[in-house]
């Protein structure tokens, strides 16, 4: 695996160009951007004047229906308003992002691992989310992006451990039509080296899981305390899931927790495991607010990659440990 050094040196030789140019392309872009939003604003704000002449020229109404009258456009002046940059926002960003990703992190990911295969605009298979048994609504909205796949190698077993990472947003309608999400975050695909007969679900404790998704599961007491205070844990076969959280394991995930401070659902289904981060996203994108000529901002995306492709030998995939009970 590339260490940082190693980055460094391929910054310097390969990247620091390209982000120059880069840099002054975004610069030019963030001009049109504040000018698109400042016209905008001008348009808002006109409108509202305008609004307000004519109430006062033309329609002149009681008292009380001026006060009905600056209530509703105070609320569409409020509602509109955080849209603002998004309705500014003109095509160049999307380009220009999609640029970023193919010149600069695409490059990244390869020199990371030439085997790796990047793609900005696809993402895990909406299949893998629910054979991840995270829930078992009817999915109605589903989305992502930034997929990486490939196997990740190690030198000391002759262990190769396929994976796939992607961002993705799950959502579900309720009856009353309203849009429920039941994930939104980094999603984490591994294979085990061997099957299980069964499946252990560890979910936040912060998430309501009703009574239909633990169906055929049993919660499984743990004697470590630590790991009550992250996860409640159900499997299908008591004895197998205490093989497969092991001390070691248990241990490990543990430090996962702590590093990334985020809720984490983890599945071992047949003979994958899946792992839910929430509320971690954005992990390849550019900031209008940093430059990309500085290296710290740059390696930031390859360090995300270093965790991401890190989970394995953090969690000691590698190992030929898992056997069938």
């Amino acid at each position: 695996m590339k260490t940082l050094d190693e980055f460094r040196e391929y910054y310097e030789s390969d990247l620091n160009d390209k982000l120059k140019l880069l840099e002054q392309e975004k610069n030019v872009l963030r001009v049109k951007v504040i000018i698109s939003n400042l016209k905008t604003i001008i348009y808002i704000v006109a409108s509202f004047v305008g609004i307000v002449l004519f109430e006062k020229i033309v329609y002149r109404p009681t008292s009380t229906g001026l006060m009905v009258l600056y209530i509703i456009l105070g609320a569409i002046y409020i509602v509109l308003s955080p849209f603002v940059f998004l309705l500014a926002r003109p095509k160049e960003i999307f380009r220009f992002r999609k640029k970023f990703k193919k010149e600069i992190i695409e490059n990244i990911i390869k020199f990371y691992d030439e085997s790796f295969e990047y793609y900005p605009e696809k993402y895990i298979l909406e299949s893998d989310i629910t054979s991840s048994l995270i829930t078992n609504k009817t999915i109605t909205g589903f989305y992502g992006n930034d997929y990486i796949c490939g196997n990740v190698s190690f030198n000391d077993n002759n262990a190769n451990i396929f994976i796939e990472v992607s961002e993705v947003t799950v959502r579900h309608s309720t009856i009353e039509g309203e849009s429920e999400t039941i994930f939104d975050g980094l999603f984490f695909k591994s294979e085990f080296n061997k099957d299980i007969t069964s499946s252990v679900k560890m979910m936040p404790e912060t998430i309501i899981f009703k009574t239909s998704d633990l169906k055929g599961f049993d919660k499984v007491n743990l004697e470590n305390s630590e790991l009550t205070k992250y996860f409640d844990v159900y499997a299908e076969n008591q004895v197998e899931a205490r093989y497969i959280l092991s001390p070691s394991l248990i241990s490990r995930i543990l430090a996962l927790i702590k590093k990334i401070n985020k809720r984490v659902y983890i599945s071992f289904v047949g003979k994958n495991i899946y792992i839910g981060i929430f509320d971690y996203k954005d992990l390849f994108e550019f900031r209008f607010s940093e430059s990309l000529c500085d290296f710290d901002v740059i390696k930031r995306h390859f360090e995300n990659l270093q965790f991401l492709i890190g989970i394995v030998e953090e969690l000691n995939l590698n190992t030929r440990i898992w056997s069938k009970v």
